[in-house]
């Protein structure tokens, strides 16, 4: 008996933990195009969105970092390395490129700040796209690896067809304006 109340005590404490670690991240789901991303309250700041819905930019309050968060139409099903090679610019050197079937990644740094830009393909045969771009000063690289990890990795493009109909985000009580 004692063992099994160990063993449940235990789980409670490693699910609060679980949900602690939680704490102060958002859910942004854009219904247009049904992307979805998780961001830390950091991004406290919220540009005015775009008439034709198709993002939104946040900033944290000292503006020194940027995070915005988009979708588009893929009418022509372009394949992610095709998608990857539009967006690229002739005048930058990347650092980081990585393209999967249906995903792409391009990190650069410029003017003394690092760039990160994910996109991925998602809906009926691959559709749409979503993207998030985070932009911060090279010297707090260390500081925003693990956000950029954990933001990149949570980034998700929904089927439109499924009837996903979820406010836009989900703010924190007393972070966001």
């Amino acid at each position: 008996m004692r063992t099994c109340v160990a063993v449940i005590g235990i789980a409670l404490l490693c699910s609060r933990s679980a949900l602690g670690a939680e704490a102060g991240w958002q859910r942004y789901v854009n219904p247009r195009f049904g992307v979805v991303v998780n961001y830390p309250a950091a991004f406290s700041v919220r540009d005015r969105p775009p008439d034709n819905g198709d993002g939104q930019t946040f900033r944290t309050p000292r503006g020194d970092a940027v995070l915005r968060i988009f979708g588009s139409y893929n009418v022509d099903h372009e394949p992610s390395a095709r998608l990857m090679q539009s967006r690229k610019q002739v005048e930058i050197t990347y650092s980081y490129i990585k393209v999967e079937a249906d995903w792409f990644v391009l990190s650069w740094s410029k003017n003394g700040r690092i760039s990160y830009l994910r996109c991925n393909l998602g809906g009926q045969e691959y559709d749409t796209i979503g993207c998030v771009e985070l932009n911060y000063p090279a010297a707090d690289a260390s500081r925003w690896a693990l956000i950029v990890d954990r933001i990149s990795k949570s980034l998700r493009v929904q089927s439109r067809a499924s009837g996903l109909i979820i406010p836009q985000f989900r703010p924190v009580p007393g972070h966001l304006t």
